[in-house]
């Protein structure tokens, strides 16, 4: 991830507040930067619950846009499992990352437009900007072949302080 921060003044921490928390205090605004691989939203699906109704969710990115495939299990007048296909774009939005312009294929035929609705409702937003502790702007989503770059286009930074923060395991 990537940050152009705007800062502000706030109180010292009074050690009960850790660096991370502090320094989300202190962004105002900012411009970012984020990559999110295909592999990364892969190994979720695989670790996390999928949502309602889809289990082996795999998601292949494209410059184009993405394809994805699983398994849906509906229970309108029976219970089915039924193999899913989509291919569309990833949009992006005040709150988070859409599914966008989505075609929904159940055993290769594309379903109506509110049975895609409805299916799509169920994953979207796939991705929520709620849990960024902090204000942040992206201005648009870059597609490669195995990622997808959320950017806000920050520009490099010469001066001022640069902090780092590493996930320890």
């Amino acid at each position: 991830m990537k940050l152009l921060a705007v800062l502000q003044e706030v109180s010292a921490p009074d050690g009960s507040v850790d660096s991370a928390s502090y320094l989300s205090q202190m962004i105002k605004s900012s411009k970012g930067e984020v990559v999110l691989t295909e592999k990364d939203v892969n190994d979720y699906f695989k670790k996390n619950d999928n949502p309602e109704g889809f289990s082996d969710l795999q998601f292949d990115f494209k410059r184009e846009g993405f394809t994805a495939s699983g398994k849906f299990r509906t229970k309108i007048i029976i219970d089915l499992e039924l193999p899913i296909s989509a291919n569309g774009v990833l949009g992006l939005r005040d709150d988070g990352v859409y599914l966008e312009n989505t075609v929904i294929k159940v055993e290769g035929m594309s379903q109506p437009e509110f049975l895609t609705n409805m299916i799509l409702s169920k994953l979207n937003p796939l991705l929520e900007f709620k849990d960024i502790p902090f204000p942040v702007t992206f201005e648009k989503i870059i597609m490669t072949d195995n990622a997808a770059i959320m950017t806000g286009e920050p520009k490099e930074f010469k001066d001022g302080e640069t902090w780092k923060w590493k996930l320890l395991q």
